[in-house]
């Protein structure tokens, strides 16, 4: 047996039947065969005929990324959406960025598919190997978004943006009518089905009921996520209210139908909720709907979305949002976030919290993989560190670990973890991702 590429570190197990925890085993080596296929996992790096150097690895799971906007490139600071009485006017980061990104990439594909593929690249140097995909500007930029990832090896959705309601303000060219939205999601989900495709709306204040409620059977029928933005900032439940008659963006999805028996979504954002809708969207996940919250901390601080009136800081409520059995993941929201790794997304979800409220370094790797591949439709089995699998990891350095560690010293799986998302923030710690057997970093 011929073996291609063998790792020592401590391994980073997921346990995939034990509440989706970890398990660590502290000096270990793992072996790939040619064929990409983990052949030797072994738990004590003592094994005759190899004599591999200790190092300082961490081998584990890669990274998902679940939300992400596919030509935005990074737009003006400050607010997301507001109206500017004066002008009569939307303004806002979100009105610039779209079109400076998505509205170019609708006009010129060449363009689109080397900011697409530019940015994929990336996310993979960065650990990632699942990403959730929202193109606004066209079905055909969905279908360059897929081909790409498939090019690179990348797992996950891709979903084309459906915005309809009258707003030209903010979608500058990229507003289609409802038959023509319902039609491209269609089209997308006839033709690769629903563990591919994601079935999402630009964010309520820009999609009409009627379009909605199609959005929300289609998502339904085809097995597959109803993604959209909830609650990011103060002024979107401000707009919402002079479009819908409420600022409650929760009991207008609920009237939609978004959150039936049986549906899967996806809510980005999440902050300004209140305890009262959270409490209705409590009693869809009981009747047999699944939540997924997606944390985007960069962006919200860099759109100071966590702000209102008088300077009053709203903070994201992870702990609540758990509570009534939503499920966290993490995106990096670029381009209102700024940056392209999400180990530096886990850290920044821990430093928005207060001290007793902080998750730890185990909940947040756990939200930056298992739930990631839970809500984008993965097989977790897949994904399990073991012989006959195909590889599915990184090979991470753990930040500090030379000048505070001897190898198989690392006793606490709480240090190991934040030594490894630490490590992680830094691309060039990032030894080797594969994905789905193919070596995709070296």
């Amino acid at each position: 047996m011929k073996l291609e590429h063998t790792y020592r570190g401590t391994i980073l197990l997921p346990k995939l039947q034990e509440e989706y925890s970890f398990e660590c085993i502290e000096d270990g080596i793992i072996a790939v065969d040619k064929n990409g296929v983990i052949v030797r996992l072994e738990r004590d790096s003592s094994v005759p005929g190899l004599n591999l150097k200790p190092t300082q690895n961490v081998i584990l799971p890669f990274l998902a990324n679940t939300h992400d906007h596919s030509f935005q490139p990074p737009g003006i600071p400050g607010e997301l959406i507001y109206f500017d009485t004066e002008k009569q006017k939307l303004c806002g980061w979100l009105p610039t960025t779209l079109q400076q990104g998505e509205f170019r990439a609708k006009n010129d594909q060449a363009t689109a598919e080397k900011m697409i593929r530019a940015k994929l690249e990336e996310f993979a140097r960065n650990g990632m190997g699942a990403i959730l995909q929202y193109t606004t500007s066209s079905r055909e930029a969905a279908e360059i978004v897929l081909k790409i990832m498939d090019e690179i090896g990348i797992l996950g959705k891709v979903g084309y943006v459906c915005m309809d309601q009258g707003m030209d303000d903010i979608q500058k060219g990229l507003q289609t009518t409802m038959n023509e939205a319902i039609e491209s999601t269609q089209y997308l989900l006839k033709k690769y089905g629903g563990k591919r495709i994601a079935v999402i709306d630009r964010f309520p204040i820009a999609v009409s009921s009627q379009t909605r409620k199609r959005l929300a059977v289609l998502a339904r029928d085809y097995k597959t996520i109803y993604e959209t933005h909830l609650d990011e900032s103060a002024n979107e439940k401000k707009i919402h209210k002079n479009i819908y008659g409420t600022s409650s963006i929760v009991k207008t999805l609920l009237e939609d139908g978004v959150f039936e028996k049986g549906s899967t979504v996806g809510l980005a954002h999440a902050i300004h909720t209140s305890d009262e809708e959270r409490c209705l969207i409590e009693e869809k996940i009981k009747n047999g709907c699944t939540v997924f919250i997606r944390a985007c901390p960069n962006s919200n601080d860099h759109l100071g979305s966590h702000w209102t009136e008088n300077d009053k800081y709203i903070r994201f409520p992870l702990e609540k949002w758990e509570q009534i059995g939503a499920i966290i993941t993490i995106g990096t929201d670029q381009g209102a976030g700024r940056g392209f790794n999400v180990f530096s997304e886990l850290l920044d979800e821990k430093r928005r919290h207060s001290i007793k409220q902080k998750p730890s370094h185990t909940k947040l790797l756990k939200y930056g993989t298992i739930n990631g591949f839970l809500s984008l439709g993965l097989e977790l089995e897949n994904f399990a560190i073991k012989i006959g699998n195909r590889a599915n990891f990184q090979v991470v350095e753990m930040a500090g670990a030379r000048g505070f560690y001897e190898p198989c010293q690392c006793q606490n799986l709480e240090t190991i973890m934040a030594r490894t998302i630490e490590g992680g923030t830094r691309t060039a710690n990032i030894k080797c991702l594969y994905i789905n057997g193919k070596k995709i970093k070296s």
